[in-house]
């Protein structure tokens, strides 16, 4: 598959440009091979609907607000090959080129002008993808299964949330639990219908991250996944301390 990138040096460079008000050409360079290419159309289609989004948008409804977007962002990416997908300078040049005004609507502080360029590259360059917006973005609607054809259920579970920040990127998305996609939905689920505590959601997702070593949770349907969790919460509520490995918890939920 063709494609367009952008390596990191001039990914800075432009960065710096625009936050200094400049209007840079953003080209990207030429790569990949075959005859499919990738629908630079749709994607630009995708980066207008966004932006009318975000005009709507209360600030406090920003991270569902990125849940919303992650769900269309997904779908516009549906026919990408996944070599595509793996290369950072692809992400790039979709943030400079298509989404920049989404980027630094979810993320201002870094982007208030020349001296805040790096911090501005931790959101755009997609140099650790659990921190780009974009890419960030692409791995929720991942880690939920989502279909790109037809989203349903999963899909509105990555905006299901009201505050979940935290919780996408400290639980979900940085460990190993974002690799099964029916936990993760029973995951939203639970903290949609009890949530938890800052301080006790931690202390429960490390209890789901140690069951891991003696459970493939990858095999779970979400019914079994929601059985698991709710006896983890049982579990947790008598040892705050997080001491428990989740053998005791696995052994009730099977």
């Amino acid at each position: 598959m063709r494609y367009r990138s952008l390596s990191e040096s001039l990914c800075r460079d432009l960065v710096r440009e625009l936050l200094a008000n400049g209007q840079p050409l953003i080209q990207g360079t030429d790569q990949g091979t075959g005859s499919r290419v990738v629908d630079w159309g749709l994607i630009r289609d995708t980066s207008e609907w966004m932006k009318g989004q975000i005009e709507t948008a209360e600030w406090k409804h920003r991270d569902p607000t990125e849940g919303r977007l992650a769900i269309r962002l997904h779908q516009a990416l549906d026919h990408v090959d996944p070599e595509v997908l793996d290369d950072a300078g692809f992400w790039r040049y979709l943030g400079l080129r298509y989404f920049w005004e989404v980027i630094r609507w979810r993320e201002p502080h870094a982007f208030k002008g020349p001296d805040t360029s790096e911090k501005a590259i931790r959101y755009v360059g997609a140099i650790k993808p659990i921190e780009s917006v974009l890419t960030r973005m692409y791995l929720r609607a991942v880690a939920l299964g989502t279909s790109a054809a037809q989203p349903g259920d999963e899909g509105r579970l990555a905006y299901a949330l009201p505050a979940a920040t935290d919780f996408w990127r400290s639980h979900v998305t940085r460990v190993r639990t974002a690799t099964a996609p029916p936990l993760v939905r029973a995951f939203v689920r639970r903290q949609k219908h009890e949530r938890m505590t800052t301080d006790l959601l931690r202390v429960f997702a490390k209890a789901i991250n140690r069951t891991w070593t003696n459970v493939e949770l990858s095999e779970y349907d979400e019914t079994e996944a929601a059985r698991l969790l709710d006896e983890l919460a049982r579990t947790v509520q008598h040892d705050p301390d997080g001491q428990n490995d989740g053998a005791d918890a696995e052994k009730a939920a099977r």
